[in-house]
């Protein structure tokens, strides 16, 4: 199968389970997968992807069919400049007025720049 095919199997798969933005989603997945940027799926789009490569991306298309959210399914979520973790231990929808809540203290894994 084709990057393409895959893309394309990811996005129906996605949008079958409820997915509003399954076609994002799948490309984020996809990238994350075979350590692509999204514009490198489209200039890729008709290699044939490896065995180990389509199940790795089947794991993350899966998780996220399943509801899971992406932020929790990719690890990790832009926020402004910086990269934060996610995993599990966050609360990406908690109900705060003016913002998010945080349910567990942030520590910083990186340098100041």
């Amino acid at each position: 199968m084709t990057l393409g095919e895959v893309l394309a199997g990811a996005t129906d798969y996605l949008a079958n389970r409820g997915v509003e933005s399954a076609r994002l989603d799948a490309e984020r997945l996809l990238a994350r997968a075979l350590g692509l940027s999204r514009i490198e799926l489209y200039t890729q789009h008709d290699r044939p992807l490896t065995e180990a490569e389509r199940d790795a991306a089947r794991d993350l298309v899966q998780r996220r069919g399943a509801r899971e959210p992406l932020a929790y399914v990719l690890g990790d979520w832009d926020f402004r400049r910086l990269t934060l973790r996610t995993d599990g231990f966050v609360s990406l929808h908690a109900g705060y007025p003016g913002g998010e809540c945080v349910t567990k203290p942030l520590t910083w894994e990186g340098e100041l720049r």
